[in-house]
């Protein structure tokens, strides 16, 4: 593997314009061997002194041994023969996404069949790197067992994410220069939530970090804008009596800086989770700036989680406590909007107050259930404000059991939230 590596990564250097030759190729591979398991630093400097004859080639060596050799977190080459699906699993249940990362990208190293350059699509090579670790059953690719329990949702997107992008390096690693240059880099932010695949988990995790830290900025600022208040008329002209009105002190109402308080109802059920679990993250965020924030998620039953939201640490951990959470709470399998706003005005209808801002987020999709907008309405009538977020096309709203409209006509508005950016967007209108 060691050799396949190295050769890798000597492919890319003279894709970038550096001069190796196939001696200096096999020093470094002997180098490295002899040096037994050493850290990835030492890696890097034993390479690079095997591979660079010029300092100016130092910034194109950096950059092509982390798309081959993976980022910080890969912390030894000897780590490649540890690869195996426990210690994925044991990767996972401890939330260490830099082990995580250094795994998949040896994985992908050592089993990818991507050495000889060619790539034949993320799902071929996948598939090849999960059988050869015993990850098929875990990451649900294949029907046989392979001796692991099936892991939760959340874990198995982290596992597949993981994977995908150490792929998605290699492959860069081996593209000719012109190609490399000629790929348009991804603008998170403009990536339809729906359609998100495992791989954008962490470009995603990071966008929803972003904006949240953007809009809560923008609010502050916004409420020290206002702080000083409107004009008071007859305080102003009182002031100004002594002095003939010249020169004119003005006096300033003083506001009080509306800090809202939240309720958020999120569907957490299949085809909308990940939207959820975005929107969950960017509030997350933006808690600071807010005076309180109750979340619930419901698939057919609903459950307050505000605990699990307020705690603090790691978002990451926080979310996949919530789908695990979120995993009681679907009988049927389907979100059931009516019978989860019955429940909600059932149990929690007094939470809601002048003060109270309630945010629906959901495709408004009732799998052909009665939607019982009557709950909704009651909701409406006490909240200060109601916004539904919605991840689907505005054109695909009232189509089959979309009941969007009819929702709709309760809400102050319902917003059309595909993309990252509508929805900071419509974050930024309501709070």
């Amino acid at each position: 593997m060691l050799i396949e590596a190295v050769a890798t990564l000597a492919a890319r250097l003279r894709a970038d314009g550096v001069p190796v030759s196939t001696s200096e190729v096999i020093d470094a591979a002997r180098a490295l061997e002899r040096l037994g398991v050493p850290s990835r630093a030492v890696v890097r400097d034993v390479l690079a002194a095997c591979l660079v004859k010029r300092a100016a080639h130092r910034g194109r060596y950096d950059a092509a041994f982390d798309a081959v050799f993976g980022s910080a977190g890969m912390t030894t080459v000897g780590l490649v023969g540890d690869v195996d699906a426990a210690a994925f699993v044991e990767a996972l249940d401890d939330g260490d996404d830099e082990r995580l990362e250094a795994l998949a990208a040896a994985a992908v190293a050592s089993a990818g069949g991507m050495a000889d350059g060619r790539f034949l699509g993320v799902a071929y090579h996948l598939r090849r790197v999960s059988r050869a670790l015993g990850l098929d059953a875990a990451l649900a690719l294949a029907p046989f067992d392979s001796g692991l329990d099936v892991l939760d949702g959340a874990r198995r997107d982290r596992a597949r994410a993981a994977i995908e992008e150490a792929l998605e390096r290699q492959v860069l690693a081996a593209a000719p220069e012109g190609a490399r240059r000629g790929r348009r880099p991804r603008d998170p932010e403009a990536l339809e939530l729906l359609r998100a695949s495992p791989g954008d988990a962490a470009d995603l995790r990071r966008t929803a970090a972003v904006l949240g830290r953007r809009l809560a900025a923008r609010l502050r600022n916004r409420r020290r804008a206002g702080a000083n208040g409107i004009l008071h008329v007859r305080a102003t002209m009182r002031r100004s009596v002594t002095t003939g009105g010249v020169p004119m002190q003005t006096v300033l109402r003083k506001r009080q800086p509306h800090r809202p308080s939240v309720v958020v109802l999120a569907d957490v059920s299949g085809s909308v989770a990940g939207f959820a679990r975005f929107t969950l993250q960017m509030v997350h965020a933006l808690s600071g700036v807010l005076s309180e924030v109750r979340v619930f998620v419901f698939v057919d039953e609903i459950d307050e989680v505000t605990r699990v939201f307020r705690r603090g640490g790691d978002i990451v951990g926080v979310v996949q406590e919530l789908d695990e959470r979120a995993a009681s709470l679907g009988r049927l399998g389907h979100s059931d909007y009516g019978a989860v706003l019955d429940a909600f005005a059932e149990r929690w209808l007094p939470t809601v107050g002048e003060s109270t801002t309630v945010i629906v987020l959901g495709d408004a999709r009732t799998n052909y259930h009665s939607p019982r907008v009557p709950s909704l309405a009651a909701v409406a009538e006490r909240a200060r404000r109601l916004y539904w977020l919605n991840p689907e096309p505005r054109s695909h709203w009232d189509t089959a059991d979309s009941v969007a409209s009819e929702y709709a006509a309760h809400c102050d508005e319902m917003f059309e939230c595909r993309t990252p950016a509508q929805l900071a967007a419509a974050v930024d209108r309501i709070v």
